[in-house]
């Protein structure tokens, strides 16, 4: 501390969040790194739930411990193999970190990497990005020209719901707004720039971890990611809430290129672009950070806590 007060001595959960952010488990590259104290109500000692200090925050430095990852052939290997969804998602993908992941660890650390059946949105989600950038596949989709999902129709097609089908009325709902987006010519001319890639994985080494990133479109410049929203208007001010700052955080790291979001209301068609500031990186460094710290604390090679012994403990 700069201020003439009691020096703090830095234990062996503290050394590791150090670590995290600075990427070094030296302890001379620790100089002149900036960090904030905060109380951590949930700290135990001796199974008792004390309380405690913690650290947060940090410049990055590099780390002498363990080098990042190369554009070596083993990892060309593995990112070939990451473009076959099942590897992405239930294969060698699983022994990667991704933003997925950062809900769970920061809010049920119980959950992570549990298997999460697919849900309609994420299977309509899905369509609607294929429309976009892989037409091919979007054919492959199962279209159930039915009302709604409890008619004999839709049992049927779907083998008595055991797989999720995309109703007629959803499937022009994504390509009303497929068609609004190609009718954009900025997000046009943005999709479909000469040079670009699409579903494009990629795996990097973020404060000592392996992490995982599917970019929609790879651009020259930038990366660009297409949402849905249910209101665009709203979509600025819940984007930390759904963990796009996080993801652009990562995205960026991985890529070292910029996220941008082209963002498109759902009924009313209507679009916006959305580029990532300092402060929303920023906020996503810093999740990412306390995310590692959970995932250290339950999963980690040194993990100190039982993750079913988890629970939420916060003052009113």
């Amino acid at each position: 501390f700069k201020e003439p007060i009691k020096p703090m001595v830095v234990n062996a959960t503290n050394g590791k969040i150090i670590k995290l952010f600075t990427g070094s488990s030296f302890v001379e590259d620790w100089n002149n790194v900036a960090v904030e104290l905060y109380i951590d109500s949930s700290v135990k000692m001796k199974g008792d739930v004390v309380g405690g200090v913690r650290l947060r925050g940090g410049i990055k430095q590099p780390a002498k411990d363990k080098p990042t990852l190369d554009i070596s052939s083993d990892h060309w290997a593995v990112i070939e193999k990451l473009k076959d969804d099942n590897e992405y998602y239930s294969g060698i993908g699983k022994t990667y970190l991704s933003n997925s992941d950062i809900g769970d660890l920061l809010k049920n650390p119980r959950m992570f990497k549990q298997e999460q059946e697919t849900t309609t949105a994420m299977a309509i989600g899905s369509y609607f990005h294929k429309l976009i950038l892989e037409p091919e596949k979007a054919k492959e989709c199962l279209i159930v020209y039915s009302s709604t999902r409890t008619t004999n129709i839709y049992k049927d097609a779907t083998n008595g719901g055991k797989v999720i089908g995309i109703l007629n009325k959803e499937a022009e709902e994504a390509e009303s707004m497929k068609n609004a987006l190609m009718g954009n010519m900025d997000f046009y001319n943005l999709i479909y720039a000469d040079g670009n890639q699409y579903e494009v994985p990629n795996v990097g080494e973020l404060f000592g971890l392996p992490w995982k990133g599917k970019a929609d479109i790879v651009g020259t410049k930038c990366l660009y990611d297409i949402k849905t929203t249910t209101n665009i208007d709203k979509f600025k001010w819940r984007a930390k809430e759904y963990n796009y700052d996080s993801q652009a955080y990562i995205y960026g790291e991985l890529f070292k290129k910029p996220l941008v979001f082209l963002v498109i209301e759902k009924v009313t068609n209507r679009m916006g672009m959305f580029t990532p500031s300092e402060d929303f990186l920023s906020a996503g460094k810093q999740k990412v950070l306390e995310a590692m710290t959970v995932y250290e604390r339950f999963f980690g090679d040194n993990k100190t806590d039982d993750v079913e012994q988890y629970y939420i403990n916060e003052i009113l």
